[in-house]
């Protein structure tokens, strides 16, 4: 996009370069020539009057410009010969005199035609000359109203009378503001032939222009959106202006009034203003896509309003200069804006960029022809209309791909909701199962708590009736094995110390299972505050005798200021089950450690080298349903409560328990604790 853009400027710099280079040299080329005089004979068809005209420019003052009879008496060269283009001094305020001659053969029609062929034309004044006086004269232009017209046609056309074997002399004065003056002489049948061709041309032009106008008037309509309408403000604005380029509202509207003949072209050019980048901004959507540039095109849309209003109270040639500059930026950042829109995925910004080009080359060539940059001719004569028809059209395609854009999203959208209604009726359905499941699973779910309440009911008192029954089991034992007189047999005394052994590893467990439950059901609620955990961990310690009895070390590494936030009897109920258990897979001359792992703030880790813990039981270890406990290196028996009364403990607390082992390496468990809270 950004190559096209950089051909379009240098393809359209270049045609104005050679449009000016083109003028240069034929002015050259046709200084110093002697100018031809136009013969008129028999055939006799039609000619432009620019080879045959001389220029010179009224040397005059404004208060006292020059009249014929100065021109008479002035020497021949003083005239410059006009070369093969049209006179155009574009926006000027300096009179310019023209002038030629004509030899006029036997067998020459009686009279010709001679035609202004732009109606824009501010004023200008035509003299026949013969034999060095005066024989007709003529004035007109878009200062005078149209029923002043000598001949009822379009285009202001005079009869210019021939004495046949006399040559004659035309002048030409054309007075400030357009300088424009493309002239043409026709005999009778070829003005005919002429008329009904340009009729044709312009019949063609808003023949097109009406049929667009009402395709698009019944497309806004049946669909009622606002850009259908916009764009025909726009179109009924090119239609003005074509209109008024070709004449027709002074000739039908108000031939009485030679005001409306400035007016109107103001009012078209401010409609054209309004209403186009009006379109442009509703089809770009640049509003929401290029907000900044949306707000530069709203002010240079209403800057129109300008000129409109300096023209009630300065000269017409000022607001016209204006309108011709402002027209120009306009165009350009129009352009801009559907590239720019382009780009950021606007779909009929294409339409539009390629329609604005067809509209822009019209315009400048119409523009730069008005300036007198580029010759008149037929493309620049009439370029506006034919790029205003192309843009149109190509616009209508973009319109039509709406059209087509909403209404297969309409069919999209339909298809849509036919199937989210046919999902709706099935989720319906499916919800009204789910429902049922629901309930189903809700009355599972209280008659499973109640169970679970029962359950933990059940195991409270039953663990708290046997608890008082097995200390006494455990005092008598004590007693049969110590203090009976006389002391038991050996075998006996053996089978005591099994009693006192086994009793103490049940109302161990018996205990796990009272506190796991307490946790549980929330009777036990943790207590968190800072807890100091070397000194914690030194209470732990107090088990070593039973590790000297085994020959296992025990290290401390716990820093002394290091803390954690936890409920400190817990976590003390979680380090003693711990290191009881590393004690118990330990051997002589083993080690367990209780330290921080590196870098770690609430991580605390109980590791030993011991045997390990067997891989098949490493996913259940914290289970309370799966038996895990197995014998230590002494043959130590455990509860298989232990560990799951740690889980709970620190799920408890907010904490999380995890291991890692090693058959025959070790094992290490980690404590993470949770965050203090302020």
């Amino acid at each position: 996009m950004h190559r096209l853009r950089q051909r379009f400027v240098l393809w359209g710099g270049q045609v104005v370069l050679w449009g000016v280079l083109a003028g240069v040299w034929g002015g050259m080329a046709w200084a110093g020539e002697t100018l031809p005089v136009l013969e008129v004979g028999p055939d006799f068809s039609s000619t432009r009057l620019a080879p045959y005209l001389e220029m010179l420019p009224d040397s005059g003052s404004p208060e006292h410009p020059l009249s014929l009879a100065d021109i008479l008496r002035l020497p021949p060269a003083r005239f410059k010969p006009n070369g093969p283009q049209d006179p155009n001094y574009g926006y000027n305020n300096q009179d310019h005199w023209h002038r030629m001659s004509l030899r006029v053969l036997e067998g020459a029609p009686s009279h010709l035609m001679l035609v202004m062929e732009d109606p824009a034309v501010n004023s200008y004044e035509i003299f026949l000359v013969e034999n060095g006086k005066l024989r007709q004269a003529w004035e007109g232009g878009n200062h005078f109203p149209f029923s002043q017209r000598a001949l009822p046609y379009r285009l202001a056309t005079y009869e210019i009378p021939l004495s046949p074997g006399k040559s004659v002399e035309l002048y030409i004065l054309l007075h400030p503001y357009l300088g424009l003056g493309p002239f043409a002489l026709y005999s009778p049948t070829a003005h005919s032939q002429h008329t009904a061709e340009e009729n044709m041309l312009i019949g063609f032009f808003f023949g097109g222009l009406g049929m667009i106008w009402l395709y698009n008037f019944f497309l806004w309509l049946s669909l009622r959106d606002k850009i259908y309408l916009f764009y025909l403000l726009q179109l009924m604005a090119w239609t003005f202006i074509a209109l008024m380029i070709y004449y027709l509202p002074p000739q039908y509207v108000w031939p009485e009034s030679a005001w409306m003949n400035w007016a109107g072209f103001g009012l078209a050019f401010t409609f054209s203003g309004i209403f186009v980048p009006l379109f442009a901004r509703k089809l770009l959507e640049t509003k929401r896509v290029a907000p900044k540039l949306d707000r530069v095109i709203m002010v240079a849309q209403y800057a129109v309003l300008i000129p409109l209003l300096s023209g009630m109270i300065t000269h017409p040639m000022y607001p016209y200069l204006f309108f011709s500059g402002l027209a120009l930026f306009n165009n350009f950042l129009l352009f801009v804006a559907g590239v720019v829109c382009w780009q950021r995925g606007v779909f009929a910004a294409k339409y539009y960029v390629w329609g604005w080009v067809a509209l822009m080359l019209g315009i400048y060539l119409y523009i730069m022809r008005a300036l007198g940059v580029l010759p008149n001719n037929l493309f620049t004569h009439n370029g506006l209309q034919f790029g205003a028809l192309v843009e149109m059209a190509v616009l209508s395609f973009a319109l039509a791909d709406r059209f087509n854009r909403m209404r297969q999203e309409k069919e999209e959208a339909l298809l849509q909701a036919l199937e989210h209604e046919k999902t709706s009726v099935f989720r319906l359905k499916e919800n009204e199962e789910l429902q049922a499941a629901k309930n189903l699973a809700e009355a599972a779910r209280e008659k499973a708590e109640s169970a679970t309440a029962l359950k933990d009911k059940f195991v409270s008192l039953v663990a708290h009736d046997i608890r008082s029954p097995f200390s006494s089991i455990l005092v008598m034992a004590q007693t049969l094995e110590e203090k009976t007189d006389p002391p038991l047999p050996p075998e006996q005394k053996e089978m005591a110390s099994a009693i006192q052994s086994r009793g103490r590893q049940l109302l161990r467990m018996i205990e796990d299972l009272l506190n796991m439950n307490r946790i549980q059901t929330g009777k036990i609620v943790p207590q968190m505050d800072r807890v100091e955990l070397w000194p914690l961990v030194e209470e732990v310690f107090l088990l070593k005798a039973l590790a000297q009895d085994k020959g296992v070390a025990m290290v401390n590494n716990i820093p002394q200021d290091f803390h954690v936030w936890a409920d400190r009897q817990l976590t003390f109920e979680v380090l003693q089950n711990l290191v009881s258990n590393a004690i118990k897979f330990c051997a002589a001359g083993q080690t367990i450690t209780v330290e921080v792992p590196k870098g770690e703030k609430r991580r605390v880790a109980v590791t030993d080298n011991g045997k390990g813990v067997d891989p098949l039981l490493l996913p259940n270890l914290f289970d309370p349903t799966v038996k895990t406990t197995s014998p230590g290196t002494a043959g130590e028996r455990g509860t298989g409560m232990g560990l799951p009364l740690c889980h709970e403990i620190m799920a408890a607390m907010g904490g999380k328990i995890s291991v890692e082992s090693q058959r025959g390496k070790g094992s290490t468990f980690t404590l993470e604790f949770p965050a203090e809270k302020k």
